[in-house]
Parts: structure tokens; C-alpha cells; sequence
């Protein structure tokens, strides 16, 4: 029987309570509850955007819990955006601006933990500090992953990217470098643009 959790538009099934796999859901259970193919499904769990385990016999189990949170990022009317390596003053003016917008600023605080929420909230873009480190790291991962390989990323800089970034930028097609630090007006006109807001 179905089970409803406590997002109104969610609703899960699962196993009798005594059964080993508890909470947890095929991709064919998952895929009768939201109306779609079990293929699809196993779409998302190949392209690791809905969270699974495979078992020792070959069956993927989904567990509801990340099952309800996939939904939950698919469904938020807030778009995402992505921010790697920015400094605490280009934080708040970006939240501060993509707030009000309408947009949630998502800080991921090192390569793994980007690519993971990438993965999980397919953000509508990414803002990279191009100073950091691995923000190049970032975006050449993300561009490798077929299901955020038409992302859109941005990259801040404090002045013209060098030569080598520069082809770097090209190569990865990047939409776009801000200006740090970041101007408020100058970012909100940038975001509206590459958002398609205008």
C-alpha cells in the first residue's frame, strides 16, 4: 500500500515493515509512483542522479529518504545555482542578489562535495572562483558527466584571465567571467542575462 511521507506531493512505497529491505524501493516501485518508465528510473540511477545501491543479486534498491529528497530539489520552484571556491564577501552579495531573484545559492566547499551537489540539485549554473585552485578541476568533471555536461558556469576573476586560462575557458565552453570583487549591480545585470531573466 502506498505510504505518504511528508511532502504533500510525495508519496512512497514500501515493503512490510519486517522485510529486509525496509524503506526501500526498485526502480520499477519508484517508477509506478511517479508515472513513468522503469528505464527512466534506472536512467537517473546510472547517471547518478538519484541515489541507489545495487545488490549482490544485480536489483538496485532505492532508498525513500533520497528518493523523497530528489524530488523535493526537482520540484522547488527556486532554481540553483552552484557556487566553488568564493571568497565570504562574493558569497553574501551573490546569495544576497540570487535571493532576490528568486534563486538559492548552494555553496559546495570542495571538489568532491561540488560534483556531488551538482549531481544532486542540477543547478542552472555554476559560479567558480577562477583563483581557486580546483575550480578548473570542477568544471573540466562536470563537462565529463553526461548529465551536467550542458551546464552553464561562470567564472569570477579579479582581472582578465591569463593566456592559459583563458584557452582553458574556450575549451570548456564557458558562458562568462565577473569581475571580482563582485559589484552587486554589475552581478545581478550578469545573472539576468546568462539566467535568461531579461
Amino acid at each position: 500500500m502506498p505510504k505518504k511521507l511528508t511532502s504533500s506531493r510525495t508519496f512512497v512505497t514500501t515493503r512490510e515493515k519486517n522485510s529486509a529491505y525496509s524503506g526501500t524501493l526498485s526502480p520499477n516501485q519508484v517508477a509506478s509512483m511517479l508515472g513513468i518508465t522503469g528505464e527512466a528510473v534506472k536512467q537517473w540511477i546510472y547517471q547518478r542522479n538519484l541515489p541507489a545501491v545495487k545488490l549482490p543479486n544485480g536489483y538496485w534498491k532505492v532508498q525513500a529518504a533520497d528518493l523523497q529528497r530528489f524530488i523535493e530539489a526537482r520540484s522547488n520552484p527556486k532554481a540553483k545555482i552552484l557556487s566553488f571556491g568564493l571568497d565570504s564577501p562574493s558569497i553574501d552579495t551573490a546569495s544576497e542578489v540570487l535571493a532576490k531573484n528568486g534563486f538559492e545559492l548552494i555553496i559546495a566547499t570542495g571538489l568532491d562535495d561540488a560534483v556531488l551537489k551538482a549531481q544532486r540539485f542540477q543547478p542552472s549554473l555554476v559560479l567558480a572562483d577562477s583563483s581557486h585552485v580546483d575550480s578548473w578541476r570542477l568544471m573540466k568533471k562536470l563537462r565529463a558527466l553526461k548529465s551536467l555536461r550542458a551546464i552553464r558556469m561562470i567564472v569570477l576573476s579579479e582581472g582578465q584571465l591569463e593566456i592559459h586560462k583563458a584557452e582553458e575557458a574556450l575549451s570548456l565552453e564557458l558562458h562568462g567571467c565577473i569581475p571580482k570583487p563582485l559589484d552587486a549591480e554589475i552581478f545581478e545585470r550578469e545573472m539576468k542575462l546568462h539566467l535568461k531573466l531579461v
